[in-house]
């Protein structure tokens, strides 16, 4: 186990190395410059420009500017932000709370709603309740996560009058405020999410419903909610978990569309913003953060496959 976690470690900090690498490629290569987006159009002169990119040090080349970065990060000094001349670990500092309340809200509900509708729809195969969650999953899979923010947008604009709240609110500072403000992103995001995994549940469930331990449980007398919850949905829940591991993973890129769509000022946003304004340094972190993110969950997920099924091993 110690040896598994050692090269599961060094792989993690080759990815995030080799991510790191490629991102800082991709902003150097793709049109547009940073002074041109920070200054504009005939906004100041060559020699202004020159002075700016040299005081920045996008001067010095490429080779130099990484590792000047690499080490600068590896110290925890993030830098300052192109575009807005905040220092980056402000921005994390303050948008870090609204993408992760994102995520985890949207996780949650996603994993419960994929539950109850994975496992009521397993228990009654080919009724009513079966049909209505192969809508609700064809559904969440085939609509954009963005249009059905639009659309939740103005629906509650046009019935209810409200419109998303640009300002985080912390939770323990208005709760109510707070959940609103959240609970309506977290279910557009949280709603594929849950159309994948809730699939993945009941289909588990079908198969593990059908091994004998499990007529042999009802044979002896055991409660329907033993059967199910201590016996079938333990035994189903291996493939559930890849899936859920999976779909965390996937949560972030539809964090940062729903945070655009609604207007919520977390990382997401100021991913989108960065790359809009070639923001270098910005973009930079913030990719390289959720490929941290991202290497860790699914360290996470893997870990978890030993605690659901002891005869999984590490070596």
């Amino acid at each position: 186990m110690r040896d598994y976690l050692i090269r599961r470690f060094l792989l993690l900090i080759l990815t995030v190395w080799g991510v790191s690498v490629v991102i800082f490629l991709i902003m150097r290569v793709v049109p547009g410059d940073p002074i041109m987006a920070l200054m504009g159009e005939g906004g100041a002169t060559k020699e202004q420009i020159a002075k700016i990119r040299r005081d920045l040090g996008l001067d010095r080349p490429l080779v130099v500017q990484y590792f000047d970065w690499l080490w600068d990060t590896v110290r925890l000094d993030l830098g300052k932000s192109l575009w807005k001349g905040t220092e980056i670990s402000y921005e994390l500092k303050t948008r870090l709370p609204v993408t992760l309340q994102l995520a985890i809200m949207s996780l949650i509900l996603s994993v419960v709603i994929a539950l109850v509708t994975g496992i009521v729809s397993a228990l009654k195969q080919d009724t009513w309740w079966d049909y209505a969650f192969r809508v609700f999953t064809i559904a969440g899979l085939a609509l954009p996560a963005f249009w059905v923010g639009i659309l939740v947008i103005l629906m509650l604009a046009l019935w209810f009058n409200w419109l998303p709240t640009i300002e985080y609110v912390p939770f323990f500072e208005n709760p109510r405020e707070n959940l609103l403000q959240f609970i309506f992103p977290a279910l557009v995001i949280g709603w594929r999410q849950a159309a994948v995994t809730g699939r993945m549940v009941r289909s588990s469930m079908l198969e593990v419903l059908r091994e004998d331990y499990i007529r042999t449980a009802r044979a002896k007398g055991l409660a329907e909610r033993i059967v199910i919850f201590r016996h079938a949905l333990k035994n189903a829940s291996l493939p559930v978990v890849t899936v859920i591991g999976i779909e965390a993973t996937l949560l972030l890129g539809g964090v940062v569309v729903i945070e655009q769509v609604f207007s919520m000022p977390g990382l997401g946003r100021a991913l989108v913003s960065a790359i809009y304004y070639r923001d270098y340094p910005m973009v930079q972190f913030l990719v390289t953060f959720f490929a941290f993110v991202t290497v860790v969950i699914n360290l996470i997920v893997d870990l978890t496959y030993g605690w659901l099924d002891p005869r999984i091993r590490y070596e």
